[in-house]
């Protein structure tokens, strides 16, 4: 019997500690005095803003953390950020939907 499509629930994005996501280098990014940034992919000849949130994660991916390293870093960052590691994963799974970031 197939499940109820009302009853299924979306999974949430987790973080993986193995992942060390990196930015694409060939992104253009435009930092606003407000902290948000403008993203530029001359691949698709896309743009996008990015929240303030979002655009210090952006600058914090170079490969270098893992997933969970990174949660750790927005946690002491921005202390008030009730579930980093929550907010982290979303942010990323958006990154990656839309082929911004590489995982090395």
């Amino acid at each position: 019997m197939p499940s109820d499509p009302a009853n299924h629930q979306q999974e949430e994005p987790r973080l993986v500690a193995a992942r060390h996501p990196r930015r694409r280098a060939d992104i253009e990014i435009e930092l606003m005095p407000d902290g948000s940034a403008l993203l530029y992919d001359a691949v698709t000849d896309q743009a996008q803003v990015l929240a303030p949130l979002a655009a210090l994660i952006w600058e914090m991916l170079d490969g270098m953390l893992s997933e969970t390293e990174l949660a750790a870093q927005i946690a002491s960052d921005v202390p008030p950020l009730p579930q980093p590691a929550a907010t982290l994963a979303a942010v990323l799974q958006d990154f990656r939907a839309q082929g911004l970031i590489e995982e090395p």
